[in-house]
C-alpha cells in the first residue's frame, strides 16, 4: 500500500541546482594565438544561470562570453549555446516548480496530488534526460511498501 512518509524531509534540488548540474554543450568556435581557428565544445553553464534569471538578452549575453573569453568567433554558435542554456534553464524551472507542487500536496496530506506533481515532475525532467530530483524526492515523501 502506498502512503506519504510521515515527517518526511521535504528538501528538494533547486532550479539552480538542477541548472547547474545538467549536462549539455554546444560547440563554439574560437581563434587560438598559435593555432588559429578551432572549434570546441562548451558547456552551457558558460551561461551562468544568474544571467538567464535577469532581463538580460541574448545579445548582452553573447557580449558578455565575448568579453569574458576574446578568443570566441561570434559566428551564430554562441547563439546556439545560449539558446541551449535557455532550454536548460526552463527546464530547470519548470522542474522545480512541479516539485514545489508535489510538496504542497504533501504538506496537505494529499497523497494522490502529490504522486500527480511527481508523475509531472518526472515527466518534465525526463524530457531533458533521466529525472534524479524527481525520483529523490519520490523516495523521500512516498512510501510504496517496497522497502527492506
Amino acid at each position: 500500500m502506498t502512503t506519504l512518509r510521515p515527517n518526511a524531509d521535504t528538501a528538494h534540488v533547486t532550479a539552480k541546482d538542477w541548472y547547474d548540474a545538467y549536462g549539455a554543450s554546444e560547440p563554439v568556435r574560437y581563434v587560438d594565438e598559435v593555432y588559429g581557428p578551432s572549434e570546441t565544445d562548451m558547456l552551457i553553464q558558460a551561461v551562468p544561470y544568474s544571467w538567464l534569471d535577469s532581463d538580460m538578452s541574448d545579445e548582452d549575453m553573447v557580449e558578455m562570453l565575448l568579453r569574458e573569453d576574446p578568443e570566441l568567433v561570434d559566428d551564430g554558435g554562441l547563439d546556439a549555446l545560449i539558446g541551449c542554456a535557455r532550454s536548460a534553464y526552463d527546464a530547470a524551472e519548470g522542474t522545480s516548480d512541479l516539485l514545489d507542487e508535489a510538496v504542497a500536496a504533501y504538506r496537505r496530506g494529499d497523497l494522490d496530488e502529490c504522486e500527480q506533481a511527481l508523475d509531472n515532475a518526472s515527466s518534465h525532467e525526463t524530457d531533458h534526460g533521466d529525472d534524479p530530483a524527481t525520483q529523490a524526492l519520490r523516495s523521500q515523501l512516498i512510501d510504496d511498501g517496497n522497502d527492506s
